[in-house]
């Protein structure tokens, strides 16, 4: 790091800010807990289901204006890679990680309820 050379266009690019969404672009909206995306993360098995599961619970409660609960959204769930079977699987680890409960009804698609997570670390 001592002769470390840095290009002067490089610099300008130091101070620039995360990005941002444009225009009508979606955007996921928090806060979203850490303790929550933390234990969706320790439950999300092989194909992490349970985590881009999650991701779209909490994009869909951002756009219902932080809305607990919430009806899924299949066009959501596929933008996210995910096949029904797939977020299904999902959704039944982030219930059985006690981070959502799901109400089923035949025919229908679910209607999920966020929890908050149990605190991990011992902080609230």
């Amino acid at each position: 790091m001592k002769n470390m050379i840095i290009n002067p266009c490089d610099i300008e690019s130091l101070h620039k800010g995360a990005p941002r969404h444009a225009g009508k672009e979606k955007f996921l909206q928090g806060p979203i807990p850490w303790n929550w995306l933390s234990a969706a993360c320790s439950n999300c098995g092989k194909s992490g289901a349970a985590i881009r599961v999650g991701l779209v619970l909490w994009f869909l409660s951002g756009v219902h204006k932080h809305q607990a609960t919430i009806k899924l959204s299949s066009a959501r769930m596929r933008e996210l890679g995910l096949t029904p079977s797939t977020w299904r699987r999902g959704l039944i680890k982030l219930e059985d990680a006690g981070l959502v409960e799901v109400d089923r009804k035949p025919g229908c698609l679910p209607v999920v309820t966020l929890l908050a997570a149990s605190d991990r670390d011992g902080n609230s």
